[in-house]
């Protein structure tokens, strides 16, 4: 509960008196157990001006979480004292029949709700931005994958700001935490619909420029569009994304720098809304003729990537292997002038 630091001389918070009470001891009990362990299980420092009490190893932590968790009875203490982020990874509210996954009964569900709320901070990254970012990121999948309707749903209620900026939730959609909540927020009717439509315009920007095609071929977030949403976009496809495609591959391709990455990694998107367009425009014999002309010369493209970044491996190579040659040479040697000298 202190994050395997507890301050000494001990004092104790209600909820860590209770703890105590579970496991059938008082803050007296608890006093004499730290002088007994001293020196096996734990360790007693000062540090800083502070007296404080820890694991003398983090495995022993590590192995006390794991019995709280085999514990009904002592499964409060588990959520309570473990630090937020692993929590998330490792429970679920209700059975969301997840392998491996600790289910926490109802009667914890608000306990779990304040802890998640209180987290502002992944230990992730170092960085403050990247840190409230990642525990945002948290927060939403673990409501989106790993949570009953009924905390889903009380959660929304008691924090509802939890839903802010996922309208715009940024590149790879396909694996986006941000897409994944506002699909189970449709399907209970608690995605508001000016978010609805300002992450709907966001996706079909994404297809229309050649990019993600997830709203195209994901049907659980194609529902989320209305019927004139998706003639739209059909429509758009056919007469502008379609008519310019070529120039749309080319700009694409244009960003690509020799020596940045995997050229088939930069063309993936672009192959990806090649496929969802395909598959959703599946009769139409002139699209699936210019969407395979396209694939061709992206492949085309690739491989001749693939082949100029072998041969600068090749020369990059060849010329390290003949300096260190002529130093070999250089140094091994002996000049006619070193016999003069002798």
């Amino acid at each position: 509960m202190r994050r395997s630091k507890l301050l000494s001389p001990v004092e104790l918070a209600p909820a860590e008196l209770q703890a105590l009470q579970r496991h059938g001891s008082d803050l007296g009990g608890c006093t004499a157990a730290l002088e007994v362990l001293d020196g096996s299980f734990l360790t007693h420092s000062i540090s800083d001006g502070d007296s404080f009490w820890s694991f003398k190893h983090p495995t022993i932590g590590e192995a006390y979480a794991a019995i709280l968790r085999k514990s009904p009875e002592l499964l409060g203490i588990y959520v309570q004292g473990t630090d937020v982020d692993k929590l998330m990874r490792e429970v679920t509210c209700g059975d969301m029949q997840i392998q491996g996954a600790v289910i926490l009964p109802r009667s914890l569900f608000p306990l779990m709700a304040t802890r998640m709320r209180g987290f502002r901070g992944s230990s992730s990254y170092k960085s403050d931005h990247l840190s409230e970012w990642d525990a945002r990121r948290q927060i939403r999948h673990f409501l989106a994958e790993r949570c009953s309707t009924d905390f889903f749903e009380a959660y929304l209620r008691a924090d509802p700001g939890v839903i802010e900026g996922i309208d715009r939730p940024g590149v790879y959609l396909e694996v986006n935490a941000d897409i994944a909540l506002a699909i189970r927020m449709h399907t209970h009717g608690m995605l508001p619909d000016a978010v609805r439509e300002s992450l709907v315009s966001f996706a079909v920007e994404c297809v229309k420029e050649g990019g993600d095609p997830r709203i195209l071929v994901d049907a659980s977030f194609r529902a989320l569009m209305t019927s004139e949403e998706l003639s739209r976009l059909e429509n758009d496809i056919r007469t502008t994304l379609l008519p310019n495609i070529e120039e749309v591959r080319l700009a694409i391709q244009a960003l690509h720098q020799e020596g940045e990455g995997d050229a088939a990694w930069h063309m993936r998107r672009f192959q990806q809304s090649l496929n969802g367009i395909a598959d959703h425009f599946h009769t139409s014999r002139r699209i699936r003729t210019l969407v395979n002309r396209q694939t061709a010369r992206t492949q085309e493209w690739i491989e001749l990537r693939e082949q100029l970044a072998k041969k600068n491996r090749e020369s990059t190579s060849h010329a390290i292997s003949v300096t260190g040659s002529s130093a070999e040479n250089t140094v091994g040697s002996r000049s006619i002038f070193d016999d003069i000298a002798e």
